[in-house]
């Protein structure tokens, strides 16, 4: 199924007639008949509609044998295993596949690896039972069939376990979209009207149109698929219904999603308005939003473990909360923030914090602990002598710092505790690991390391 008899990976998931390999062989057979490609052309509309009933079966096979799942695509997949592998390939041994594929394949190779037979290498058909290779396959299959003929999560307002953005548009926009795999990428306008982009191998690049009357909301099909949805920085946002004096919001929950760009260097081309931006991305790498004054919420990175560089200088955001133990290795404050939580940052260093004056001046906590490239002391000391604002502290180190006598006048004044009434003294941050939450506490200033001063004291 994945491979041909040489090897080869000729039969792609993605295969459609008319498709050719790399020596322009056609891969179907009757690629070249005139029959099927009237019926391509004549008949599209019908074939469409075969296609659903032919899901619509599998849906209803699926209910008999009680192998459903929430959605579509897992419930082909289901029956598509139940056939094939639980009761068909399944009744044959791992031990003797793997047996069989010794004998057949390795052990000639151990003759004489130079020699091929019919023009193969044994060791390239050394695949095994092949299995794992199948189910990614069929899974790939599914998905790449329900694009073409819009089914499922590729059609209608419901994500059916795909992925789904969305939002209100207040003006047309052309999405920029790359999908991890081959499919054809899609979005909807209002639930009614669907809108097919072009086919696209897994890395390119597709148009989607959204088409708006500022009113309307769109969604964006298949997110959980695509790597990259595009520069949203030209994309203004309304609320549903058209009212654009309320603040709009974007959320993001994207499987595979490796980059977002809501902002830009360039504060006059920004047009993304959101007010609250929440995102849920475990592949994302980079975000952008650079210069998006409206963004004013607190901003959870916790579900993106794989973050690496985080942009939200001039932004007005309260915190920014990043994955704990992530390989982040820059980080540009927002000038609204308010807490800096920095907790088992391995890659991140005191020259890749961008903060600018104002984001300092706005600072009351600061949390840290055990980010071994970053020098606390000299963050503290930076927010101490050039904010006026901080008030809760905590910080847990291993190690110790080298620290200097201005260092103990800044000690001293942490002992000072925490008064509500007034606002004055210093307290400490909490941070409820279980739920991910930090809050600021009336308890004293929490200092858990050594440091060495050198120095005179009086």
């Amino acid at each position: 199924m994945a491979t041909d008899n040489n090897g080869q990976s000729t039969k792609s998931y993605s295969i459609e007639v008319g498709d050719i390999t790399s020596d322009g062989t056609d891969i179907f057979q009757g690629a070249s008949s005139a029959l099927w490609a009237l019926v391509d052309d004549v008949f599209a509309p019908e074939k469409k509609t075969m296609m659903g009933r032919v899901f619509s079966a599998i849906q209803s096979i699926a209910n008999t044998y009680g192998i459903s799942a929430p959605y579509l695509h897992q419930t082909a997949y289901n029956v598509f295993k139940h056939y094939f592998w639980d009761n068909s390939a399944g009744y044959f041994p791992s031990l003797g596949y793997n047996k069989d594929e010794e004998w057949s394949y390795v052990t000639p190779w151990y003759v004489d690896p130079a020699k091929t037979y019919n023009n193969v290498y044994p060791l390239t058909q050394a695949l095994g039972t092949q299995e794992s290779a199948e189910h990614l396959w069929v899974k790939r299959r599914i998905v790449y069939i329900m694009s073409l003929y819009q089914i499922g999560g590729f059609t209608g307002s419901a994500n059916d376990g795909l992925g789904s953005i969305e939002f209100t548009p207040a003006e047309s926009f052309v999405f920029k979209v790359v999908p991890c795999m081959d499919m054809y990428p899609s979005g909807n306008k209002g639930g009614g009207q669907d809108i097919k982009g072009e086919r696209t191998m897994a890395g390119d690049t597709c148009d989607i149109v959204a088409d708006s009357d500022g009113s309307t909301t769109f969604y964006l099909k298949g997110v959980d698929y695509l790597t990259d949805i595009g520069d949203l920085s030209r994309l203004p946002l309304t609320t549903r219904g058209g009212d654009s004096s309320v603040g709009a919001s974007l959320s993001i929950s994207a499987k595979k999603l490796v980059h977002l760009k809501v902002g830009d260097t360039d504060k006059s081309k920004i047009k993304f308005n959101a007010s609250n931006l929440t995102i849920n991305a475990p592949c994302l790498e980079t975000i952008d939003a650079r210069n998006v004054e409206t963004i004013s919420n607190n901003i959870s990175l916790l579900n993106c473990p794989r973050l690496k560089k985080v942009y939200f200088e001039g932004t007005n955001a309260a915190s920014i909360n990043l994955p704990l133990g992530a390989m982040v290795d820059y980080i540009g404050y927002p000038d609204g923030i308010q807490t800096l939580f920095l907790h088992s940052l391995p890659m991140i260093s005191n020259d890749n914090i961008q903060l600018s004056s104002t984001s300092i001046n706005n600072i009351t906590g600061l949390y840290y602990y055990n980010c071994p490239k970053l020098s606390p002391f000299l963050l503290l000391r930076r927010i101490y002598q050039n904010g006026s604002k901080l008030r809760f502290l905590t910080m847990i180190w291993d190690g110790t710092f080298e620290g200097n006598t201005d260092d103990m006048e800044m000690l001293a004044n942490f002992c000072t505790p925490y008064e509500p009434t007034t606002g004055e003294g210093y307290g400490s941050i909490e941070y409820d690991a279980e739920n991910n939450l930090i809050s600021n506490s009336d308890s004293r200033t929490d200092l858990q390391g050594s440091i060495n001063i050198n120095g005179y004291a009086f």
